[in-house]
């Protein structure tokens, strides 16, 4: 019995002992920390400038402008950021920061690609310059570009005229009248009229059929009242007239409103005159009781009777006046018959109802 408590006890050592062997030999060594630094060369390299800066387009309010992408570090890689500024005057390195600075500039993309923005809100007929430098994430700033310049153009026409009217007219020529609109709609001097008539209506699309005027006057500031006669037209004849306006961009208004009139008759020149007469002109040998007759004829407007006189020997009588303003017949009988031998003198005045 005894032996076998010792045998049992032997074989509890000899197991603690295994397992003591095992547990060492996959115990882990820790070593001591390591610890070290570098230094990392620092980026000095800025972006190459842009030298291909360029203009697109221009319009009244605004420019768009185009170039090549540089890169990161000198013409390679993709850039940071862009700061694009214009300015009325020549741009360079001393006055720069003067410059306007464009906001929302592209972001940069890989160094050749193209790019481009639009500058928007610029006045119309003004020359704007423009230049652009690169900066990458260290900051570095690339040279001044090259510098662009343009002005942006006037794209707005004259108002078109909305009075234009017939002021008076002749038997071949009207005047017209009307407010002279401006250069950019109704403010300014604009630099010429096109004015237009015809026998037909004018409107937009047979504008260019109409004969134009020659001679018309020179635009004067917005507002000013303006005037001209337009000669050469046909007696009697239905006239239709129009005027447009061009600034010094050739930007041309839209058609005016379209007066219409008709001209005036072929004026009557010829005054009346006498025929029929009785006794005819120097005749002799007439008798002492004859009666003088005589027609007053017009070939125009006619004769105006209130304006017939008739003299007799120095003296106005009243002859008997019939017939129409065409021709009228006067008759006169002498109270007393007139003397042998003696001369009569007679006149006869009038005038025709022409205006």
């Amino acid at each position: 019995m005894k032996i076998r408590k010792i045998s049992l006890l032997l074989a509890v050592i000899i197991l603690i002992g295994e397992v003591f062997i095992v547990s060492k030999a996959f115990c882990a060594n820790t070593m001591a920390t390591d610890s070290y630094s570098f230094t990392i060369v620092p980026d000095t390299t800025a972006p190459s400038a842009v030298t291909n800066l360029s203009i697109t387009q221009a319009l009244q309010n605004s420019i768009t402008v185009a170039w090549t992408a540089t890169g990161d570090d000198g013409s390679t890689g993709t850039a940071s950021s862009y700061d694009i500024r214009y300015s009325t005057a020549s741009i360079n390195a001393s006055n720069w920061a003067s410059a306007a600075q464009v906001s929302g500039e592209p972001t940069p993309q890989l160094a050749g690609t193209t790019q481009s923005m639009t500058v928007s809100s610029l006045s119309a007929e003004l020359a704007y310059y423009f230049a652009i430098k690169a900066s990458d994430e260290a900051a570095n700033i690339s040279s001044l570009s090259n510098v662009v310049t343009t002005t942006t153009p006037d794209q707005t026409a004259p108002a078109s005229v909305s009075n234009l009217a017939i002021s008076s007219k002749t038997y071949d020529s009207v005047v017209l009248s009307w407010s002279a609109p401006g250069d950019d709609g109704s403010s300014g001097t604009a630099s010429n009229y096109d004015i237009r008539y015809s026998t037909a209506s004018i409107n937009a699309s047979n504008w260019a059929s109409g004969t134009q005027v020659s001679g018309e006057p020179v635009p004067q500031v917005a507002g000013t009242v303006q005037t001209t006669t337009v000669s050469g037209l046909t007696a009697s004849t239905t006239y239709f007239f129009a005027i447009k306006t061009t600034d010094n961009a050739a930007n041309i208004s839209d058609i005016s409103n379209v007066p219409t009139g008709t001209t005036n008759a072929v004026p009557d020149t010829t005054p009346p005159y006498t025929t029929g007469h009785i006794p005819v002109k120097d005749a002799s040998g007439i008798s002492t009781d004859t009666n003088i007759i005589v027609h007053v004829k017009d070939d125009g407007a006619g004769v105006n009777v209130s304006s017939i006189v008739m003299t007799v020997n120095g003296q106005v009588v009243s002859p008997a006046i019939t017939g129409t303003a065409a021709d009228y017949l006067l008759s006169y009988n002498p109270a007393n018959d007139f003397q042998a031998g003696q001369q009569i003198f007679v006149t006869i005045q009038a005038s025709d109802l022409a205006p």
